[in-house]
C-alpha cells in the first residue's frame, strides 16, 4: 500500500500541507501557483455551491507533486486518473512480460512464443 492508503485526495492534501509542511491555505496556494479558495474545494473534495466532487486537472496535480514534493503518479490515482503500471513503479516482472500478449524483442529480433519460454526456463535454472 502506498504511503496515501485508502485516503481521498483531500485528505492527502491536507495531512501534507498541515502535518508535513505547516502550511497556511494561502502560503500553500502561493506556492502552488493556485487559489487558496480552489486549494481549500480540493481538500475538502467537494463544491458547496452544488455538492458534486471536485475533479483536479493533471496540469493542477501535478503543480501539486512539485509543491508539496510528492509523487505525481500516486497524486494522479487520488485524482482517479489511470496510470500506467511503469509510471508508478520501477519494477518489472520479466515473466510477466515474457508470458504477456506484448511483442519483445532482444537486439531487433522479435522474439516468438517458444524463445520466450526458452528464455524463462533458462532465468529459473540460474535463479535456482
Amino acid at each position: 500500500m502506498n504511503e496515501a492508503g485508502s485516503r481521498t485526495l483531500g485528505e492527502v492534501l491536507y495531512d501534507i500541507r498541515t502535518n508535513k509542511l505547516k502550511l497556511s491555505l494561502r502560503k500553500a496556494s502561493d506556492l502552488v501557483g493556485i487559489s487558496h479558495n480552489y486549494l481549500n474545494l480540493l481538500e475538502k473534495g467537494i463544491d458547496p455551491r452544488n455538492q458534486r466532487p471536485i475533479q483536479a486537472t493533471p496540469e493542477i496535480l501535478k503543480r501539486l507533486s512539485e509543491g508539496y514534493d510528492y509523487p505525481y503518479a500516486e497524486l494522479l490515482s487520488l485524482g482517479g486518473f489511470m496510470i500506467e503500471h511503469e509510471e508508478t513503479s520501477n519494477k518489472v516482472n520479466l515473466k510477466e512480460i515474457l508470458q504477456g500478449s506484448k511483442q519483445v524483442t532482444f537486439e531487433d529480433k522479435e522474439l516468438n512464443s517458444k524463445e520466450k519460454r526458452k528464455i524463462i526456463d533458462i532465468i529459473k535454472v540460474l535463479l535456482s
